[in-house]
């Protein structure tokens, strides 16, 4: 995330800051409850982090995280994971769009 502050792009710091949310609620699941109000402290500052951030770019833009988000990253995620217990990698190569976002499932 950070890396991509400082290279100038918005879009990849904003799926960084989904992602970091769906880990909190991945670790709200998963973990003892006691664990539980820290967790849900720290996933309402990051929400609440990403809601005012403003974007830079020809307009600046405010663009809190949904549901939505949170629902496609972890979809995207399981489709990752499966591709690669699955497939070989051989014929990928970098710059090339990424075969595991097109797989159905």
């Amino acid at each position: 995330m950070r890396r991509a502050e400082l290279a100038g792009e918005p879009g990849t710091v904003r799926w960084a800051g989904v992602g970091i949310v769906w880990a909190i609620g991945y670790l709200l699941e998963s973990t003892h409850p006691v664990m539980h109000p820290p967790l849900k402290e720290l996933r309402e500052l990051v929400n609440k982090y990403f809601a005012e951030i403003i974007y830079p770019g020809q307009y600046l833009l405010r663009a809190p995280i949904t549901d939505g988000d949170i629902d496609r990253f972890a979809n995207e995620r399981q489709k990752f994971m499966d591709y690669f217990l699955e497939c070989d990698f051989g014929e990928w190569k970098p710059g090339q769009p990424f075969p595991w976002i097109h797989k159905e499932g």
